[in-house]
């Protein structure tokens, strides 16, 4: 056993094996970056930011970028989409009719693509629950994707300057440190305008 996890952690800190690893990741195509940040649309525990710096370090600045929002933005319609389905079938029609939930909707409903735009550029907001309650809601079709599309173009832009820093500053620890900080500036900055919009109670 301890053998394994001896070579096991050879592996992980072996450079050639991460080499061969992203060429073959790369060989792959555009599918399996586009899926990933698409399944994170519908799995909210996978880390975009990760998501998005593996991207990178794969595909380029360019590729990645383009992948990612591609991913990004079809998962986030597509969520939209289903619960804007399902909204009137009868099982959802009872959960709507639970008061907090109700009155949940309402307020999203009265909300407009501009406060959208600010919800979803940052990465840390509630994006899987934020594309239930607009589709659950009265919010247009054509609001949300036209938002989603440019919102998200600039959240992974930014996820895209983060990941190319960390690639290209393995050596480098005082930027990781300084890109580090950054994300946690917008973290807070997201909790801050999460509490002042009420999104909070997503």
């Amino acid at each position: 056993m301890a053998a394994f996890w001896m070579e096991l952690y050879q592996t992980i800190f072996d450079y050639q094996f991460w080499i061969a690893f992203f060429n073959t990741f790369q060989s792959f195509g555009p599918l399996p970056p586009i899926l990933l940040t698409f399944t994170e649309a519908l799995i909210p525990m996978l880390p975009l930011v990760a998501i998005v710096t593996f991207n990178v370090a794969t595909h380029g600045i360019f590729w990645g970028y383009l992948f990612s929002w591609i991913g990004s933005v079809c998962g986030a319609v597509c969520v939209f989409a289903l619960f804007k389905f399902l909204r009137h079938r009868p099982l959802l029609s009872k959960l709507l009719s639970m008061k907090r939930l109700n009155r949940l909707i309402i307020w999203v409903s009265k909300q407009n693509r501009y406060l959208l735009f600010i919800l979803t550029i940052f990465p840390f907001t509630p994006s899987f629950l934020i594309n239930i309650s607009f589709g659950l809601s009265d919010f247009g079709h054509r609001d949300f994707i036209s938002t989603i599309i440019v919102s998200k173009a600039v959240m992974i832009a930014g996820l895209v300057l983060f990941g190319s820093t960390v690639v290209n500053s393995v050596n480098e620890p005082l930027y990781i440190i300084l890109s580090v900080l950054i994300l946690l500036f917008l973290y807070g900055l997201s909790l801050y305008i999460q509490k002042k919009t009420g999104a909070d109670k997503l």
